[in-house]
């Protein structure tokens, strides 16, 4: 069994199997990617256009609050969460020290359930989410029931005991709070995770800052110049962290506080001021999320 074949119930197999007999084109899509990624597909793009898939899938966020957190077309929201969530699994599965039959995961900043939608559905997982934005948590919990989803706060603490956590994984966080408050959520992520426990959380580097310099949507996104992109990649190694608060217009729309910016961190930076707060930082995987935000896995080393 692979991971898509883990999170799809027999529901949804068998109308992904149903869609193959009845279309002899989708029967070669199957046959050109195997059923791994035709179940990867089925989870997305096939999710976004076929009534019976969707009924055997939790409903998809309306576009108001895809938007805050992803990209808003149904079938990129289905298609990044459910291959961030095979990533971030595999990565987990290759790195976890612990032994617990059935890992408790929180994914902190979870959104509208981008990844948790999918893990959340895993049989050998126990799924929670946490969010700054009630409304996208309120969704969550109404539309989500195999996953537990709490709102927090703008600092810490979390709403759950020392040592909850075997894994706790936080997409596109990292990369928007200024320093000061890195550290102390930093110390939080320690504090919830259980001895041996991993964390893998995403930050900008130098292959978010080279594509903002060559793509004008990007320098629209970030508010950002080419110029400028170039020269925070320049001076990224001599100053290790560099902050942009957004302006507040995004700020009102993201709802998720007044220290909500763009953040971007050297690696050398990473490896010497993390470990601080107590974590190890055993890898650092540049671009390791679609090319885009590197990946920094972390243990609990007590």
């Amino acid at each position: 069994m692979g991971f898509f074949s883990d999170i799809s119930s027999e529901q949804f197999i068998a109308q992904a199997n149903q869609l193959r007999a009845s279309d002899p084109s989708i029967e070669v899509l199957y046959y050109m990617l195997g059923g791994e990624r035709y179940l990867e597909w089925a989870h997305s793009a096939g999710l976004s256009k076929h009534e019976g898939l969707r009924v055997a899938s939790p409903p998809i966020p309306p576009l108001n609050l895809r938007s805050i957190t992803a990209a808003d077309a149904e079938p990129v929201f289905l298609w990044s969460g459910v291959f961030d969530a095979n990533v971030f699994h595999e990565l987990f599965r290759k790195n976890w020290r612990g032994s617990s039959d059935k890992p408790a995961v929180l994914d902190f900043g979870c959104g509208c359930g981008r990844m948790t939608r999918f893990l959340g559905g895993h049989p050998h997982l126990r799924v929670h989410g946490s969010d700054i934005n009630k409304v996208l948590v309120r969704w969550c919990q109404e539309n989500l029931p195999t996953v537990s989803t709490a709102v927090n706060g703008a600092m810490p603490p979390l709403d759950f005991p020392d040592g909850t956590f075997d894994f706790l994984y936080s997409f596109s966080i990292f990369t928007h709070i200024p320093e000061r408050s890195m550290g102390i959520w930093l110390k939080e992520i320690k504090r919830v995770l259980r001895s041996k426990g991993l964390a893998i959380v995403t930050t900008h580097g130098p292959a978010a800052l080279d594509i903002i310099a060559g793509s004008e949507i990007h320098q629209s996104m970030f508010r950002l110049s080419s110029d400028g992109a170039r020269e925070i990649k320049k001076s990224l190694p001599s100053i290790g962290f560099k902050y942009l608060r957004l302006d507040q217009d995004v700020l009102d729309a993201a709802n998720a506080g007044d220290d909500y910016g763009q953040s971007f961190a050297d690696h050398e930076y990473i490896r010497r001021e993390w470990p601080k707060a107590g974590v190890e930082v055993a890898e650092i995987i540049p671009g390791g999320a679609r090319g885009w935000q590197d990946i920094v896995i972390l243990h609990n080393p007590d």
